[in-house]
C-alpha cells in the first residue's frame, strides 16, 4: 500500500463505525459502560434493559433526559452497565442504528467523562457546583450610638 493508503488506514483506526473518535478509555478492554442517545421519552428503564439483556447480563440500566438545551427536550440518554466487557461491545456492534420505538438508537461505549458522570451519580454526588457558605457579615458598631457603661465610670 502506499503512505497515503497507510495514513488512511491509520487514521480510520481512530473513529467507530458511527464516526465517533474512539478515546483510549471507551475502546479499552475492560469497559462495561456503553451510553445510548436519541431513546424515545416513553421507554422505561426496565424496557430498555430488557431489550439489551439479548446481548449479555445487564447490571442496571439508567435513563435520563438529555442536558444539553440545544437538543429537542423530548431527546432521551441511558446508560447500560454490563458484567462483562464482550457484552458491552457486542449489544455496540448490534444495537448502534437499530430503530427502537421510532427513533435509531444511537449506541457506543461511554467515553471517559461520561463514565466518570456516571460515578458520579452513582455514589450520590452532584454534577452541579456547590455554593461556598459564608459566614454571616460583622456587625459593625457605630460610635455615637454607644452608651458608656456605667458601672465603669471614672
Amino acid at each position: 500500500p502506499s503512505e497515503a493508503q497507510k495514513n488512511r488506514q491509520a487514521t480510520m483506526k481512530q473513529y467507530s463505525a458511527d464516526g465517533a473518535p474512539l478515546s483510549a478509555s471507551s475502546d479499552k478492554a475492560g469497559s462495561t459502560l456503553v451510553f445510548v442517545r436519541e431513546i424515545a421519552v416513553d421507554i422505561k428503564p426496565e424496557d430498555l434493559k430488557a431489550f439489551f439483556d439479548l446481548f449479555g447480563k445487564v447490571e442496571y440500566c439508567h435513563v435520563e433526559p438529555v442536558a444539553d438545551s440545544s437538543i429537542d427536550a423530548s431527546e432521551w440518554s441511558a446508560f447500560v452497565k454490563y458484567d462483562m466487557a464482550s457484552s458491552a461491545r457486542f449489544a455496540v456492534d448490534k444495537m448502534n442504528g437499530l430503530p427502537l420505538l421510532g427513533t435509531k438508537l444511537r449506541v457506543r461505549m461511554a467515553r471517559k467523562s461520561e463514565e466518570e458522570r456516571e460515578s458520579r451519580r452513582l455514589s450520590g454526588q452532584t454534577t452541579e457546583p456547590q455554593l461556598l457558605q459564608l459566614p454571616p457579615p460583622a456587625t459593625t458598631v457605630n460610635p455615637a450610638t454607644v452608651k458608656p457603661n456605667p458601672e465603669k465610670s471614672s
